[in-house]
């Protein structure tokens, strides 16, 4: 894979058709699916400043198409984010959980269960 000769560090049966800007700041565990056109941007804009920080995603962590994942973000083993969900930066996505929307908060757990602020709509 093109990433890790770049400098991303990719556990085994790893998977990503999306876009990993800043390589060397990502690593990606072992049996996750990065989602076709999803952004890990390990970058951002600070006022006049130009700001860098790791993104982490652990073992058997599905992100969907089209999501966007925002610097210093880590994402806990076997979580889900959903298709489209904007992940804010620094964000910290425990192991198992569920996130989704824009911007990105918690839905539930990957087992299923809805969290009470998602299924009020809230």
């Amino acid at each position: 894979m093109v990433y890790a000769a770049l400098g991303t560090k990719i556990g085994a049966n790893s998977f990503s058709p999306g876009t990993i800007l800043d390589p060397p700041l990502t690593e990606i565990g072992d049996n996750t699916i990065i989602g076709h056109a999803a952004t890990l941007y390990s970058h951002a804009i600070e006022g006049h400043h130009f700001a860098l920080d790791r993104i982490v995603l652990g073992n058997n962590v599905t992100v969907g198409a089209h999501a966007i994942i925002m610097s210093g973000v880590t994402v806990g083993d076997g979580a889900i984010v959903s298709a489209g969900a904007v992940v804010k930066k620094g964000t910290q996505i425990a192991a198992g959980e569920h996130w989704g929307g824009v911007p990105a908060r918690r839905l539930g757990s990957a087992a299923g269960e809805t969290s009470p602020d998602a299924a009020s709509g809230a």
